[in-house]
């Protein structure tokens, strides 16, 4: 019995936020893009980080195109794939935001909420609502050019894991706590008529800079994978590995994948 695979040559494929070396949607499109995609690199400008990211997928030999654009209005979206003269097979929800509300003690009620409010705002805006309208541009025109393809979202897997952030982060929570149902949801609905729908939660990828050495060591600890897989985390590239393959089991749809490692904590709340 031969395994059905998704053949990346002569596709293309739009990877969100992708405009920055070294990071998951950098090494997202360069790996596709070593797999045979043409690339649609999306950032919400240009800078100089997105000609880097530019150059280095295109030192693979496909076709690379730069686009930008605030994916949380709906008219920048539909300018965005109105410009596309091929509509992409492959669309890989990877922007985000991971922003914190910025509350102190001893805050008003009104100044309080209003700090919890613009948490919500970005976390729930560029999380969600944006890939949810990005999602919804793409199966539009693969039904009106009668095209199959693959939607990827990103989540967190630490979230999934039932871990918890500390620093006010619920709304960042909950802008993500959703892809798992939606996925299945849009399965249900747009399957057969060829169009899948993934999930891919995300572990422990690099270090901030501003995290410690016993913050680093400890994280590693617990992800049961030989060193040499450990960078000292997961790494992007492993990730972008991850999504790229599972993309191409078509028989795959509505399922959403962690990736972490097997990553099991010692403490259920992120040092």
């Amino acid at each position: 019995t031969e395994c059905m695979s998704f053949s990346y040559a002569g596709t293309w494929a739009l990877v969100t936020g992708a405009g920055v070396p070294g990071r998951i949607g950098a090494a997202i499109a360069e790996r596709l893009a070593r797999a045979g995609a043409n690339v649609y690199l999306h950032d919400v400008k240009e800078t100089e980080a997105m000609k880097s990211v530019v150059a280095a997928v295109a030192n693979t030999g496909v076709s690379v195109r730069p686009c930008y654009g605030d994916l949380t209005k709906p008219a920048d979206v539909q300018k965005l794939f109105e410009s596309f003269e091929t509509p992409p097979d492959v669309v890989i929800n990877n922007a985000g935001v991971f922003r914190a509300a910025a509350v102190s003690d001893g805050m008003p009620l009104g100044e309080y909420l209003a700090a919890h409010e613009r948490a919500i705002d970005i976390n729930v805006a560029v999380n969600m609502k944006s890939a949810l309208l990005v999602t919804e541009a793409a199966v539009f025109l693969l039904k009106k050019t009668h095209k199959s393809g693959v939607i990827v979202f990103e989540g967190d897997a630490f979230l999934e894991r039932s871990g918890s952030y500390p620093r006010n982060l619920a709304a960042y929570a909950a802008s993500k706590m959703y892809i798992p149902s939606v996925v299945h949801q849009l399965a249900e609905q747009h399957g057969r008529q060829g169009i899948r729908f993934l999930g891919v939660l995300n572990g422990t990828i690099a270090p901030p800079a501003t995290a410690p050495q016993a913050t680093i060591d400890h994280m590693q600890h617990e992800i049961p994978l030989p060193a040499h897989l450990l960078q000292p985390w997961l790494g992007a590239a492993s990730v972008a590995d991850a999504i790229v393959n599972l993309i191409q089991m078509e028989a795959v749809n509505g399922t959403t994948l962690t990736v972490d490692g097997g990553r099991t904590w010692t403490t259920k709340e992120e040092l």
